[in-house]
């Protein structure tokens, strides 16, 4: 059985994401979890959550996916959502996938008709 990292929002946050993310990584064996929330976001998170991505802070997506890249999971699943990820229209989350050395897979939860140039 692959061992995932799923990275969205997550429980105690207040979101449908947050819910999906924990329901899918709660149903898989080995996993990973990362965080993102904003900065002045939810207290304590449970104990699977090893890792957290402070939303506005661009470092953090570069430190855990090197975190990633060394814990030994086979691939990332990615919860893609307009606001939860830093940067214009949430280009942090490049750099995140830009850092990774494993597959990843991405669940959409909109799709724009008619995205802007940065959002596609």
């Amino acid at each position: 059985m692959p061992r995932i990292a799923f990275v969205s929002t997550y429980a105690p946050h207040r979101c449908g994401i947050a819910t999906f993310t924990f329901d899918l990584a709660s149903a898989v064996g080995g996993r990973e979890i990362v965080a993102l929330h904003p900065a002045d976001g939810p207290g304590p998170y449970p104990p699977e959550v090893h890792y957290r991505i402070r939303r506005d802070v661009r470092a953090d997506y570069i430190s855990a996916a090197r975190a990633l890249n060394d814990c030994g999971v086979d691939v990332i699943s990615i919860q893609h959502e307009y606001g939860i990820w830093g940067g214009d229209d949430g280009a942090y989350v490049l750099d995140f996938v830009r850092a990774l050395r494993m597959p990843v897979v991405v669940t959409l939860h909109t799709v724009l008709s008619k995205p802007s140039h940065s959002q596609r």
